[in-house]
């Protein structure tokens, strides 16, 4: 479910956006574990290993797994195409951010809570570390994220609520509530950058071979997609 991941390609841009903006990121470590602000905000989602199994029957994605030895800019490869109409719910969301095993994926602890109005909420650590690999492997280049990288500490927790949809392949909403990045609320730096997030976001979707989105939004309290996806997902896993 590739528009998930372009959704947190999102808050990696807010986090570095923040980074670049404020200059400073000294979320101190010790600091934030007393206050449990090192800690993803809890939006009250749970999933099981059925919502998971549930969520890739749906999706008819096969995963495959790349050698190690495969270099960061290969290490997530994708092969054919077939349609796709559907909904998911929170929780099988929620599954597949977890279940994912690319050594590059740079979210973890994540949550996803889809509201009636049309609004999602999104929790997790975000793991620096991988974010040079992500980048890369998503057509950019390490340089992208170098700068901003080394104002955080640690791996922040950080939360989004908003509205995104994406329409014939072009991240045509996003409209942004709410930003974090430890308890540091960013929202006015992600509004003051939307226009280049979204861009950005789109120049992911469309590096991805197989993938065509004719729609893909929040609605009804569930993810609907409507469009193509790959038939396989390859990985250099952890």
């Amino acid at each position: 479910m590739k528009i998930l991941k372009y959704l947190l390609i999102v808050l990696v841009c807010i986090v570095v956006v923040g980074a670049l903006v404020l200059g400073y990121l000294g979320l101190l470590p010790g600091v934030a574990s007393v206050f449990g602000s090192n800690k993803p905000r809890d939006l009250g989602v749970s999933y099981s290993d059925q919502d998971a199994t549930a969520a890739f029957g749906i999706s008819g994605v096969a995963q495959a797994t790349l050698p190690s030895s495969t270099p960061a800019q290969t290490s997530i490869q994708y092969t054919g195409t077939h349609a796709l109409t559907a909904s998911f719910s929170q929780e099988q969301i929620s599954a597949l951010v977890n279940e994912q095993q690319w050594k590059y994926y740079p979210v973890q602890a994540a949550q996803i809570k889809f509201n009636t109005d049309g609004t999602v909420e999104f929790s997790g650590l975000l793991l620096k570390d991988r974010l040079s690999g992500y980048t890369q492997a998503m057509g950019g280049s390490a340089i992208d994220v170098s700068g901003a990288t080394k104002y955080i500490a640690g791996n922040p927790p950080i939360y989004i609520k908003g509205k995104a949809e994406v329409v014939n392949n072009v991240f045509t909403v996003f409209d942004i509530q709410k930003a974090e990045v430890g308890r540091l609320d960013v929202t006015k730096y992600a509004t003051k950058y939307r226009s280049d997030v979204m861009s950005y976001v789109t120049d992911r979707i469309q590096f991805v071979p197989g993938l065509e989105i004719t729609s893909a939004k929040i609605e009804g309290g569930k993810f609907t997609f409507d469009g193509s996806i790959y038939d396989t997902k390859a990985t250099v896993n952890e």
